[in-house]
């Protein structure tokens, strides 16, 4: 049986794929009308340079990542990686949060009950996971994990079933036997063309006075076709109108100094949740 929790690896050790950053402010810096506010855990954290009259309702509204999404296009493997006569059997699949992987973790462990060790982890928007299954700390899961972290992936989750034969690894042996199972598995799914890959997008509510109506709508077009910006929503009341927007990740920056030059200043981020 699977373990019910694993350790949790730290984030800081790479970067990875379009995580939300909704952390609070952590630095502030800069002169005169522009200040740069950085928000979310450290290694993720996107530098926004706003006038200061944003910067309140801005800090609290949900950014990510620009980046291209790559998961396993559906589940893979078997695939085996052997040393010194021990058998490392390896899957892949796609989940969209760490109960997901765990829950494939299980499945892959039922198909192998008779394997020593069924160690797994996983990358997911909501966390990741690194677990070794009985194995030394730190000698398995771990290096599944940094082959999922080199492969770019998010939500997505590798299981290596471990037949032992053969002499001892040693814990050096077992880093580079899970690490290259894991690679293994990736270069597989590469190879057959399982991995698939989508634009992440975010989406912002700008409010504007009336006046100002054409000039949002006319944003649309402002960052070019591969922003992939559309508006998705549209309120009105006698004083403002607040138009919602679709676009590509990691364009905000941009597209909110777009809007404040294009009303004047008088645009406004109505943060996620604000009625």
């Amino acid at each position: 049986t699977m373990p019910a929790d694993g350790r949790s690896i730290a984030r800081a050790e790479t970067p990875r794929p379009s995580f939300a950053l909704t952390g609070p402010k952590i630095s502030a810096g800069g002169s005169g009308g522009t200040r740069y506010y950085c928000l979310g855990p450290r290694k993720y954290m996107q530098t926004l340079s706003l006038r200061p009259r944003l910067l309140a309702v801005f800090s609290a509204a949900c950014l990510t990542r620009a980046h291209t999404l790559r998961t396993f296009a559906s589940e893979v493997g078997p695939y085996t990686h052997e040393v010194k006569k021990s058998k490392f059997i390896g899957y892949g699949n796609r989940c969209e949060n760490v109960e997901e992987a765990a829950e494939f973790a299980a499945v892959v462990a039922k198909q192998h009950e008779k394997a020593g060790h069924v160690v797994w982890a996983c990358l997911c928007a909501d966390g990741e996971r690194a677990i070794d299954d009985g194995e030394p700390s730190g000698t398995a899961g771990k290096p599944i994990l940094s082959a999922l972290q080199s492969g770019d992936l998010l939500n997505a989750v590798i299981v290596i079933a471990r037949f032992k034969n053969g002499p001892k690894l040693g814990a050096g042996g077992l880093i580079r036997a899970y690490g290259a199972a894991g690679r293994l598995v990736l270069t597989e799914a590469e190879a057959c063309g399982h991995i698939a890959e989508t634009v992440s997008t975010e989406t912002v509510t700008i409010a504007a006075p009336l006046a100002h109506v054409g000039n949002l709508y006319a944003l649309r077009g402002s960052l070019g076709p591969d922003a992939l910006c559309e508006s998705v929503g549209e309120e009105f009341d006698a004083h403002e109108v607040r138009v919602t927007f679709s676009l590509q990740s990691g364009r905000m920056n941009h597209f909110v100094q777009l809007a404040q030059d294009a009303t004047s200043g008088a645009a406004r981020i109505i943060p996620s949740g604000q009625e």
